[in-house]
């Protein structure tokens, strides 16, 4: 999600990775990562407040100093793996939880398994 040309990554992971290797992905989940965190007034229950989710376009964050951050929708990362030649073997979208403002019904990272 940080970088810019993610196919020509995916191509070569798949060419030096040997036949039957496996290949994770780890990423912010994408469908969250430019949300912000919105209580509600009544009921004080917390969650993200996400809007253009399906756009794909360009973040500048400023989290640990100013770095460039591409959204993408989690269908373009599944897509652009399986046309790289990877096989699905497995996905998780763990519940996150921080005491504080998390809602733990909301996947803040999503995770895959691939192989050759």
């Amino acid at each position: 999600m940080d970088l810019e040309d993610v196919e020509s990554v995916l191509t070569e992971c798949f060419r030096v990775l040997k036949r039957g290797g496996i290949f994770y992905l780890s990423i912010v989940h994408p469908a969250f990562y430019n949300g912000a965190w919105e209580t509600g007034a009544t009921t004080g229950a917390s969650g993200k407040l996400v809007s253009s989710y399906l756009t794909q376009g360009t973040i500048t964050n400023r989290f640990w100093g100013e770095t460039k951050h591409f959204h993408r929708p989690l269908s373009y990362y599944l897509n652009a793996i399986a046309d790289a030649g990877f096989v699905l073997r497995h996905t998780e979208e763990p519940r996150s939880y921080d005491g504080k403002n998390g809602n733990c019904d909301l996947p803040l990272f999503f995770f895959a398994e691939y192989s050759t």
